[in-house]
């Protein structure tokens, strides 16, 4: 019942000309593929088209990832310093032992604080 020249084609179920499989290939001018040439084309351009959306949103996973760590951080080391402030204001002699240097910034509060804790001891005899 086919047209001579056609062939029925299941993947989008429809009768589509012969030579609408053939392309070259190697030594095969007129090589018939299982794929017609526009479907192929439409599949080629969807892989295109998920491969810049994966990569984006690998990319945006990535970033928010490294964001996240550097917030977590920064949380944490402001309680710590939260709490030994809080220490500060009740025993002033306590916070100098449990503040230790991790970075420049920190060694600098350290000194600020050992500072603040001799000035009130001077200040009280």
């Amino acid at each position: 019942s086919q047209d001579k020249g056609k062939k029925e084609y299941s993947h989008c179920n429809s009768i589509i000309k012969i030579e609408d499989f053939c392309c070259p290939r190697k030594n095969d001018p007129q090589y018939k593929y299982s794929t017609s040439n526009k479907c192929y084309e439409q599949c080629k351009n969807r892989q295109k088209e998920v491969d810049v959306i994966s990569s984006k949103r690998k990319q945006l996973e990535t970033n928010l990832t490294v964001i996240t760590g550097s917030i977590t951080a920064v949380n944490s080391n402001q309680t710590d310093l939260y709490i030994d402030l809080k220490q500060l204001k009740t025993n002033p002699t306590v916070i100098t032992g449990s503040i230790t240097a991790v970075n420049s910034s920190q060694t600098d509060l350290y000194m600020d604080l050992e500072q603040d804790s001799n000035a009130s001891e001077d200040s009280a005899s």
